[in-house]
């Protein structure tokens, strides 16, 4: 059983032309308090970071986190639009996350983008 969550939560590396692209989850810390409101989907926080392959400084490396808005799910829109302009541009990295109730953390048959509770 252990061996199969560890495969589970590996971390995903994308090599591209001029970015790293890695992908990964943490166990949402407001589980700890309110765990048996929280959707087992929604427990689970999933995130991308798009890194350089090589730092412009050697000790500075600014990232920028993106919060999703209301209706963006998944991480493509703020990939393509914000995290990989910034990079090019000012060598600035990113982390995208998915808020919960939204995209991958979202419960089986909720509709739309909104839940049942909050």
């Amino acid at each position: 059983m252990r061996e199969q969550v560890r495969k589970e939560r590996e971390r995903k590396r994308f090599v591209h032309h001029k970015d790293l692209t890695v992908e990964g989850d943490f166990l949402s810390p407001m589980v700890k308090y309110l765990g048996e409101f929280i959707p087992e989907e929604a427990q689970t926080a999933k995130f991308q970071m798009i890194l350089p392959k090589k730092w412009s400084h050697p000790k500075l490396k600014p990232i920028c986190i993106h919060l999703a808005g209301t209706g963006d799910h998944f991480f493509g829109r703020r990939r393509i639009l914000m995290a990989k302009p910034l990079l090019k541009e000012a060598g600035i990295g990113s982390i995208i996350l998915e808020n919960p109730f939204y995209g991958y953390r979202k419960p089986l048959g909720q509709q739309i983008f909104s839940s049942k509770r909050i």
